[in-house]
């Protein structure tokens, strides 16, 4: 049987296409194609990424999500990988796969995607949840490393705001060693750094802005980082996480010239 993906033209989607082949993809405008058919291995990838639009018309999100369900649950899978957010978690600091998740004190964004999770886990014989936490690889669109990259906005982003950045380079990989463990979910978590220590270790700049709002604060952890070769709580420790974005961003910086 065949390996399917939806949600290909989106960021982690193109970037999962890239490192496994699929025999089939869908995205928003074709999914309906996918009723009725059987796969070996279902991705879905497939849940709008901009958490404050999610956030902003939840109605609209809570849609996106029956109209990806209401076909989801018309074709069969003997597994299934759902690609989920670290935002599920109402508070993400100090938890990991066996926290509680309390949906309703969580925002749209997250609680929406707790609910595909549990659906697919659900309908689906074997599944795998993949909680991911702020990304970077080809493709980046959004969040405080792309505003460090192209000066967007940077008035508005907090110097001591802490995140978790992951290279999408390694989810292809990730993945394969869940489903061998047997996981049923996983939290791709890294060591947090702050924008300061980013941009001062990436870009070497001092960055000091403040904006005047309270600085986000991610530190989700793992209990199964050392299946994935990392240590302790994470995949990464906080200097791989900066040396991986500084290797990120100058490949970013050359990569116009090296197109001329």
């Amino acid at each position: 049987m065949s390996d399917a993906l939806v949600g290909h033209t989106g960021f982690v989607g193109g970037n999962l296409a890239a490192q496994h082949r699929f025999d089939a993809v869908f995205n928003s405008k074709t999914i309906e194609a996918i009723r009725g058919k059987r796969f070996r291995r279902l991705v879905v990838s497939a849940m709008p990424a901009e958490m404050w639009v999610a956030n902003r018309d939840p109605v609209a999100d809570r849609a996106n999500l029956e109209r990806l369900w209401a076909n989801l649950e018309q074709c069969r899978a003997d597994e299934c990988v759902v690609i989920s957010t670290v935002a599920v978690y109402a508070t993400p600091i100090c938890v990991d796969e066996g926290s509680m998740i309390e949906p309703n004190f969580s925002t749209p964004y997250g609680e929406h995607r707790w609910e595909l999770e549990r659906r697919v886990r659900w309908h689906f014989p074997r599944s795998l949840a993949v909680r991911l936490p702020g990304l970077y690889g080809p493709g980046l669109k959004k969040n405080a490393l792309y505003d460090l990259l192209h000066d967007n906005r940077l008035d508005k982003v907090h110097a001591g705001a802490s995140y978790q950045f992951y290279n999408l380079a390694r989810l292809g990989r990730d993945i394969e060693t869940a489903l061998a463990a047997g996981l049923r979910r996983v939290n791709l978590a890294t060591a947090p750094v702050t924008v300061r220590e980013v941009a001062r270790a990436a870009f070497g700049r001092d960055f000091t802005n403040d904006p005047g709002t309270r600085p986000a604060c991610f530190d989700v952890r793992t209990a199964h980082a050392e299946l994935f070769g990392g240590r302790g709580d994470y995949l990464e420790t906080r200097d791989e996480v900066l040396a991986g974005l500084t290797r990120f961003v100058a490949a970013q910086r050359t990569a116009p010239r090296l197109a001329a």
